[in-house]
């Protein structure tokens, strides 16, 4: 099993702690099956989102940039020696294959971050009409005109982009347009800029005549399908090629060029821009109105800016060939994926749809590419790349030419980090990168456990990655978590301020606790913003929207201590959530009350020894099972004589364990904490502890209190066993002090003890179980009727003389009906004791055919009434059915 890479870029998140639990619940139930486990720990990072909080702290706490303090500096304790050469060999063979290839391309430019973006790192957003955005207007769609050449007027065209305008190369029309079929090929001149012409070129793939005006302002360099446009009508074999200009309006920080030729605009940031060109345009009567329009917009998401798309020389990776496999063993039932639904369909969809993947990153912090470029300070030889493990390597490949006066200079770029996690496999493995080498014995991994929100970031990636090196996937099965979100269904976001720190419900906070947190992790912030007010101010506005996101999540009360066990067995029951777990606290509570529950039960069970002890002046051992009822006769306990609760629990505890067994291999591990929490409640607290009480008395029999002890500490052992895997802590600690000598060997854990099975329980026959049944149906009926009254209620239970075992054990257990249903009951098996259901007050009756009690009112001759219970057996019950 494999450690997804760690996160190191500030406060934990509750996502990382519900996929620990789940991994860790996995290795202890394999280890308690006697695997061997292997938990692999990942040893990457994701280098943007580091990056700029490292950057963010540097210049807010010792006011440097990256660049003052050097790259080196920065980066020079995060890579593992061993696992950066796996990655640089894993490069550079790729290249040498044809995999990899470097191209200019449209990219994703995230201005804040300064660096290219992959696709599926792109979030859209909705808008559906005029929106503010970092105070740029985005939703609307502006219209401005074009003069054309020959002066014969004007054609339209409408934008959501107006700040693009001044890098316009051409115009777009449909070619079936009737509007502007004399205009192809013509020219129009740039409002803007009087000496720019623009073609306009008939084009029916880009051009709807029916959006707008019908007419499409080209940017080549700042929009995917305008530079499409370009490199169609540009390229030789075009049905008549056109010349148009590239020409890039942005510096790599969002600002506009000098190049540009607009004195006003340049060095203003692009959003600024957007405004500022409106303006232009209607001081040079160009511009035709606005109008409200539904769109969508990219932003990063690590970052939150608004993307830009640009023109960016980029290395590639070749997706088509290596998705093949991956799909084929998909397709095959080779590769599983756990839940099918809702991933299954997504997975290959993307397989099939997967574009070549941008490796490189414009930051420092990562694995820098392992490519130099030649330099010829005279520019006598054409510079080009070299892809090499090494410098050493790279000057080994150059030409003679080349070594007699060019330089080498290592490409600045970094790879993305999902490439090198994408290796990890085979990495941790004992993989070195070699030619000749093989994967370690490590591998493939037994599965993979992750969150489905980076099901194509890291798992697909992996897949096809180990696959093309060694032949073989680095996983048969992929099991697959929610997203977590908060209580209202919102995605956690630390902008928002809604991220949960699993700390802190572990540990518990305040309200006040919690808005110090907020305060705190914004405080290099605050001491660097004081100098600027109006940015100071907008960062207090956003700190005060976040506290009030917490309070309104977590309230007066705050987040109350839960402990570690209560966290882990609430969000892995929150998996039922198939595709987004809203996380409610609530959870949490009633699995830290299941704990407390669990620990007074054996608190109940220690008590009860040492009062029965005090009482009789001898110590009482707690003998286990093994010796009280040998353990291979325990498969066969229904050859003794046991009590009808004992029956009920051993049954029950038997079908826990088959639920917890069938959910670890299905993969539905919320399955089994359902089960557990069913069992602890229902059936062993609720019931067999409550029923058993009398037997643990100092005044019971001796061998029935041995028993009941034996019994109820062995129910313990089956049951801390079976909760291990959820709740490590308090299951150690209740396993230890359930039999003492353990705590005295050291090497003594319950982590290396056998998880229960289904044959280790005895299989219980149906007519032990039945009279419980019973009993629990008189109990909640007895409940009932207790609930309904404001004074202590009177019943009476009949039972037949044709069942004396049910008739005795509820003789002897009048004590605890009355304590745990509070009413004043007694039993009987002598029918005189009862007046009969024809002397029962009007309507008194309540006539059941699906229970054996029948339940009437009758009235005694004091003015007082009581109620009945009249047990009916199976032959008067169905005597009755036949005759109504």
């Amino acid at each position: 099993m494999l450690l997804p890479p760690p996160n190191v870029t500030g406060q934990l998140h509750i996502g990382h702690a519900l996929m620990l639990s789940i991994q860790d619940a996995l290795a202890r139930w394999y280890r308690m099956n006697d695997y061997f486990v292997f938990w692999r720990p990942g040893t990457d990072h994701a280098g943007i989102a580091t990056q700029s909080i490292v950057e963010r702290m540097l210049e807010a706490r010792d006011g440097l940039t990256k660049e003052e303090l050097g790259r080196k500096a920065l980066e020079y304790y995060t890579l593992d020696e061993n696992l950066s050469g796996v990655v640089t060999r894993a490069f550079v063979k790729l290249h040498d294959d044809g995999m990899i290839y470097r191209d200019t391309r449209m990219v994703n430019w995230s201005p804040q971050l300064q660096t290219a973006i992959s696709d599926i790192e792109v979030v859209w957003k909705e808008i559906e009409g005029k929106t503010i955005i970092d105070n740029a207007e985005f939703g609307v769609l502006h219209s401005f005109a074009y003069a054309l050449e020959d002066g014969s007027g004007e054609i339209v065209v409408s934008t959501t982009r107006p700040e693009t305008i001044p890098a316009d190369r051409a115009i777009a029309v449909h070619p079936d347009d009737e509007r502007y079929k004399h205009l192809h090929y013509k020219y129009a001149y740039h409002p803007l800029l009087p000496d720019v012409k623009l073609p306009i070129i008939p084009d029916a793939e880009l051009v709807d005549p029916e959006f707008g005006t019908g007419a499409v302002k080209i940017t080549p360099c700042h929009d995917p399908k305008d530079f499409a446009f370009w490199r169609q009508h540009t390229s030789p074999d075009a049905d008549r090629k056109v010349d148009i200009p590239l020409v890039a309006l942005f510096t790599e920080t969002g600002q506009i060029k000098p190049e540009v030729g607009i004195q006003s605009l340049i060095g203003k940031d692009r959003l600024e821009a957007r405004g500022l060109v409106v303006t232009l345009l209607e001081d040079r009567n160009a511009y035709r109105g606005a109008k409200e329009h539904s769109t969508r917009i990219a932003t990063c998401e690590r970052s939150g800016c608004v993307i830009e798309p640009m023109m960016q020389p980029q290395w590639y990776l070749r997706m088509k060939s290596l998705a093949k496999a991956t799909l084929k063993a998909t397709k095959s039932g080779v590769l599983r994926i756990r839940p099918d639904n809702p991933y299954r369909e997504s997975w290959i969809r993307w397989l099939n749809e997967t574009q070549d993947w941008c490796l490189s990153r414009q930051i420092w912090w990562g694995h820098r590419v392992p490519a130099y470029r030649v330099v010829d300070p005279l520019g006598k030889v054409p510079g080009r790349w070299i892809v090499a493990a090494s410098e050493r390597e790279a000057r080994a490949k150059m030409t003679a030419e080349e070594r007699g006066g060019c330089n080498l200079e290592q490409d600045s770029d970094v790879l993305d980090t999902w490439f090198s996690s994408g290796l990890l496999p085979l990495s941790t493995a004992g993989w070195d990168g070699l030619h000749d080498s093989k994967a370690g014995s490590g591998y493939p991994l037994s599965f993979i456990e992750s969150g489905g929100d980076i099901l194509f970031f890291w798992l697909a990636r992996m897949a096809m990655l180990c696959h093309y090196f060694v032949g073989e996937l680095p996983f048969r099965e992929m099991l697959l978590h929610p997203l977590v979100c908060d209580a209202n269904g919102k995605k956690m976001s630390k902008s928002v301020g809604n991220v949960l720190d699993p700390l802190a419900v572990i540990d518990g906070r305040t309200q006040k606790d919690i808005v110090f947190a907020l305060k705190r992790e914004h405080r290099l912030e605050i001491k660097q913003w004081r100098r600027e007010p109006e940015r100071f101010k907008h960062m207090e506005e956003e700190l005060e929207e976040k506290l009030q996101e917490a309070k309104g999540l977590y309230g007066q009360s705050g987040i109350r201590e839960s402990g570690a066990d209560a966290l882990r067995m609430a969000l892995i029951n929150l998996t039922k959530q198939s595709r987004e777990i809203k996380m409610d606290l609530r959870e949490v509570n009633i699995f830290r009350q299941l704990n407390v529950k669990l620990w007074n039960a054996v608190k109940h069970l220690h008590l009860a020894k040492t009062s029965a002890e005090k009482a009789i002046e001898t110590p009482i051992p707690i003998l286990p099972i093994d010796m009280v009822i040998p353990r291979k006769d325990f498969a066969q306990l229904t050859n003794r004589t046991l009590n009808t609760h004992d029956w009920f629990m051993i049954d029950r505890l038997r079908r826990v364990v088959e639920a917890c067994g069938i959910a670890f291999k299905e993969r539905n591990l919320f399955k089994a904490t359902e089960s557990i929490r069913s069992f602890i409640y229902d059936d062993f607290c609720d019931v067999f502890l409550e029923f058993q009480r009398p037997d643990m008395a100092p005044e019971s029999d001796p061998k029935k209190r041995q028993l009941a002890m034996s019994l109820t500490t062995h129910a313990l052992d089956i049951l801390v066993r079976l909760m291990h895997p959820f709740a490590p802590f308090l299951t150690e600690c209740i396993w230890q002090r359930l039999d003492p000598e353990r705590q005295a060997a050291k090497a003594n854990t319950i982590m290396r003890e056998p998880y229960p099975k289904l044959e280790h329980i005895p299989k219980v026959e149906a007519s032990l179980v039945t009279p419980m049944r019973y009993v629990l149906d008189l109990v909640s009926k007895l409940r009932s009727l207790a609930g309904t009254a404001k004074e202590k209620q009177e019943a009476i239970i009949y039972i037949t003389p044709r069942q004396p075992a049910l008739a005795n054990y509820l003789k002897g257990k009048m004590g605890v009906l009355q304590f745990i249903t509070k009413v004043n009951v007694n039993a009987t098996t002598n029918e005189e004791d009862i007046g009969s259901i024809q002397d029962a007050p009007a309507q008194g009756a309540e006539e059941e055919v699906e229970t054996p009690w029948q339940t009437y009112e009758e009235a005694l001759g004091d003015g007082r009434v009581r109620t009945v219970f009249k047990f009916q057996d199976a032959r008067e019950r169905w005597t009755k059915l036949h005759e109504d």
